[in-house]
């Protein structure tokens, strides 16, 4: 289900991930990112300038050249803008200054990567292409000093690594948003109450049921079933929908419904049957006890509605007489 996000200021994320300093202090322990790191990385500035241009287009020269990750880029403008951030980056790594202002540019940074789908393998691809080309860089200004370069180098993978886990927060951040609005949003469906014959109704509920949203289904259910004098409503799965509707004498496992009720696809209602499974298809809506469908969030195991139809080929259509 898609769903409009509203965007959130990078200073409004990093309060909203719990990036104040104590957090941040922390991480940079863990990480054993200390002042010595800070002046080698300094000291690396006039490097990185020189040849920050060089390292960004081989990067996405290299991102181009596969086309899961070109397709982002299909624009000329975006990845002009997108470059032009890249070199921004490139050189603040050497400029100093880790803390507030510097995590909130991290976040705008991989807020534009989240933002237009880059996939995380492709944004973690990135830091692992930046340490090869610097890896170079150092050796080659550094000759003779493989300690040196080496020590260098150990204090940039830290501070990337330190980039790394801000860029999967706001990977974790606002999908878990998305994640919430769709939610929302399927609170909000609107369920429709199907009358199937006189005094008999279907309640297709779509996605997840909770406090909130059951009320809401009760309260129509129950001014339908005012409305229509109806004496049965059916709201479960398979064989047990059925028998709610009495259109089965007792409950029956899968294998018995393939040869149950009418053959063929019915108009209103067709069960699909094999030996070993079956499901139910009312009104076009599926209720089926295991699927993956986006409109229909949740476990992948569960009796729960669908609007999307599963593949039939393997099952026996049955439907019950006059419908």
């Amino acid at each position: 289900m898609a769903v409009t996000r509203p965007r959130v200021d990078a200073d409004a994320l990093a309060d909203a991930i719990g990036l104040g300093p104590d957090e941040l202090a922390m991480r940079k322990g863990f990480l054993e990112f200390g002042d010595d790191d800070v002046h080698r990385l300094h000291a690396m500035y006039e490097l990185t300038h020189e040849h920050v241009d060089v390292v960004i287009e081989a990067f996405y020269e290299h991102l181009m050249s596969f086309p899961e990750t070109a397709a982002f880029f299909r624009d000329p403008r975006l990845l002009e803008h997108v470059k032009g951030r890249q070199k921004e980056y490139f050189i603040r790594l050497t400029q100093g200054d880790y803390e507030q202002e510097y995590v909130t540019d991290r976040l705008r940074l991989g807020s534009i990567h989240e933002r237009i789908g880059l996939p995380v393998r492709s944004f973690l691809g990135m830091y692992a292409f930046y340490l090869r080309q610097i890896a170079s860089l150092l050796l080659e200004e550094h000759p003779g000093e493989p300690g040196r370069a080496f020590e260098a180098f150990h204090s940039l993978t830290k501070l990337l690594f330190f980039d790394i886990g801000l860029g999967v927060d706001i990977y974790i951040y606002q999908r878990e948003r998305t994640i919430a609005l769709q939610q929302e949003a399927i609170r909000e469906l609107s369920t429709p109450v199907l009358t199937l014959r006189d005094r008999l109704l279907v309640l297709p509920i779509i996605g997840i049921l909770d406090t909130s949203r059951a009320q809401k289904l009760t309260e129509g259910l129950l001014r339908s079933i005012r409305e229509s004098r109806a004496k049965v409503v059916i709201t479960t799965v398979g064989p047990y929908a059925l028998y709610g509707g009495r259109f089965l004498r007792s409950p029956l496992p899968s294998g018995s419904l393939m040869s149950w009720g009418e053959e063929g696809p019915g108009t209103w209602i067709t069960v699909y049957a094999h030996g070993g499974h079956a499901y139910v298809v009312v009104a076009g809506y599926r209720f089926d006890t295991s699927m993956h469908d986006r409109d229909a969030p949740g476990p992948g195991t569960g009796p729960r509605w669908s609007k999307t139809l599963r593949r039939s080929s393997a099952f026996v259509a049955r439907h019950p007489r006059g419908y």
